[in-house]
């Protein structure tokens, strides 16, 4: 999936993934984050992250980004099936 949808990949109008095989992953990122968080001491949210990031200074700014950066994909998809005609989904 990394080498489909990581940085620098070029987009494909066909995946290949469905919904659910989509779904499965997202859910099993956040088991496995969860699980290593627990894990993680609480002193070292405050350090810097491993390799340098332009939007966050701490490993703790980058855990609260994550979510916001889904929810920036969501309204960019919203912003797509509006310009494409379709009503809200909600």
């Amino acid at each position: 999936m990394l080498t489909q949808f990581g940085r620098e990949s070029q987009p494909d109008a066909v995946t290949g993934f469905t919904a659910e095989q989509i779904r499965t992953a997202f859910d099993a990122v956040h088991v496995q984050a969860m699980k290593e968080l627990a894990a993680y001491p609480d002193a070292d949210l405050d350090l810097p992250p491993l390799k340098p990031h332009p939007l966050f200074g701490t490993r703790i700014a980058g855990l609260r980004y994550a979510p916001l950066h889904e929810m920036i994909h969501c309204g960019q998809l919203a912003l797509i099936r509006r310009m494409l005609g379709q009503k809200p989904i909600w």
